[in-house]
């Protein structure tokens, strides 16, 4: 679950509420206007028919990637919106153990990070773009177009980042450049 807790008297701590919800988040990142976004998975549980005859849970299976986007202003977590990535367990992005991987920009109200998805035998990485809108909802995402490549070296971190009205995504040795206003391409610079 997530916890709010009231830390006026830091000798005392009080649990005002918490908020159970299907998946955990690895990561969360709090935002302006007392939100929170949990990076994590989803989950779904796994039943057996028990001697009884009756449907019992036994465990947990990972659905994929999930964003969740909390309201924390009451003293009870509230889940305003999720997002499931895709429902491949072979999913992964960095950004759930490594803020250093998430772009935030409070500005515009987006957040951005790189995907790992294992299909196949191929190894896809993109980036990923989502808007945190008036009404407090995450927007689709945006799937930042990049080149095919042969064979996935894993040059480094794969990082998203601006300057001005110019998105780079830096992926596997090639930083590519981006209208941030219509995420349009711009070049592409190979530095393998």
């Amino acid at each position: 679950p997530l916890f709010a807790i009231d830390l006026s008297d830091p000798a005392n701590p009080v649990i005002t509420g918490q908020l159970k919800v299907p998946g955990y988040s690895s990561y969360l990142h709090p935002l302006k206007d007392n939100l929170v976004l949990g990076i994590g998975r989803d989950v779904k549980e796994t039943y057996i028919i028990n001697d009884k005859g009756e449907e019992e849970a036994v465990g947990t299976l990972d659905d994929g990637l999930k964003l969740s986007l909390f309201d924390v202003s009451s003293g009870t977590p509230v889940e305003l919106d999720t997002v499931k990535i895709t429902d491949s367990r072979n999913v992964y992005t960095e950004a759930q153990n490594n803020h250093k991987a998430m772009m935030v920009d409070p500005q515009r109200g987006n957040i951005g990070f790189s995907v790992r998805e294992y299909k196949d035998t191929k190894d896809i990485s993109f980036g990923l773009i989502f808007n945190i809108d008036s009404d407090k909802k995450l927007s689709d995402a945006v799937k930042l177009p990049v080149d095919e490549q042969e064979e996935y070296t894993y040059f480094g971190q794969d990082r998203l980042c601006y300057i001005g009205d110019v998105l780079y995504y830096i992926n596997d040795g090639i930083i590519y450049s981006y209208d941030y206003n219509n995420y349009s391409p711009i070049t592409s610079l190979n530095i393998k």
